[in-house]
């Protein structure tokens, strides 16, 4: 259906008109112009679908829809650490809106198949693990895309126990996540979307934008995550985390809080490795920061 160009300009106007009232004449430079604030609002409307079918079934710019704009702004600045929630959306503001991603959660997974498969290995015999047996059906047209993909999973194996296995198109049937590329807002600020798991009987699917222009670092975080969702993450409150509701470029592993979710959800560490002797506080030479931190994790939880 889309968002009336006239309704936008409309709310664009009157927002203005108001956050310039509230404000010191020193200070409208910090507004955005009236064609800018156009695009955050929509910006923001394609992220939540409450405001987008209000927007989409608005006749003008009435109170209730600047209202309903407006506390939209209010909940991504709260997201936003840097950020003043003061409910304007001010220069400052609409740069991290246009630098930030989101996704969305699909509705409840459906089991095509009747057999139950959470805890069995991809030759079926049964576990007491929690298997992903993922398959891929398509993915963004650049060399490496699926690597990042493999990449994105082992961020996550770095800190929490998961079997992971890739499945090709001849065991595609077993597969209980389906991994695909989909058209989902046109090259918006949604980069994708993916079921809240872990799957129990079900076929949970990931889907990642096919009309966003991707680079392989944002290609990996937005995989990862995805992911996390599968695993049963909701997003984490503020901003600078894998899990964050609005998406960093760069970000391509969990944060230490990320992971503290995924283990009270159940999930557990790796199991640890044995040496022949205790290993002296690190950090070690060489050691990378994924390492450093799955160290310090396995020892808070395991001492």
């Amino acid at each position: 259906m889309g968002i009336e160009t006239t309704l936008l300009l409309a709310v664009a106007k009157k927002l203005l008109t108001k956050w310039k009232n509230q404000l010191p004449a020193d200070d409208h430079s910090l507004l955005p112009s009236e064609v800018g604030l156009m695009g955050g609002i929509e910006n923001l409307a394609l992220r939540n679908e409450d405001l987008l079918s209000t927007l989409e079934g608005a006749q003008s710019a009435t109170t209730a829809v600047l209202d309903a704009v407006t506390q939209k702004i209010k909940g991504f600045q709260s997201q936003i650490d840097v950020l003043r929630n003061d409910e304007i959306l001010g220069t400052k503001s609409l740069d991290q809106l246009l630098t930030l991603f989101g996704c969305n959660h699909k509705p409840e997974a459906k089991s095509p198949q009747p057999e139950e498969f959470r805890n069995k290995d991809p030759k079926g015999r049964q576990t007491n693990e929690l298997w992903f047996l993922y398959h891929i059906e398509s993915t963004p047209d650049f060399v490496g895309a699926s690597d990042c993909i493999r990449d994105a999973w082992y961020s996550w194996k770095e800190f929490i126990s998961l079997n992971v296995w890739e499945l090709n198109d001849d065991n595609k049937e077993k597969a209980n996540v389906i991994i695909r590329t989909k058209y989902i807002d046109g090259g918006g600020p949604i980069l994708g979307q993916a079921h809240v798991g872990p799957p129990n009987g079900y076929v949970l699917e990931l889907e990642m934008d096919k009309g966003h222009s991707w680079t392989k670092t944002r290609f990996e975080g937005a995989v990862c995550h995805e992911i996390g969702h599968l695993l049963g993450l909701d997003h984490t409150p503020g901003d600078g985390h894998l899990m964050s509701e609005y998406i960093k470029e760069g970000i391509v592993s969990p944060s230490q809080v990320d992971i503290n979710n995924a283990l009270a959800l159940g999930h557990y560490i790796p199991a640890l490795r044995p040496t022949p002797e205790p290993e002296p506080p690190g950090p070690y030479p060489g050691e990378s920061e994924a390492a450093r931190r799955r160290r310090e994790i396995q020892a808070r939880y395991l001492s």
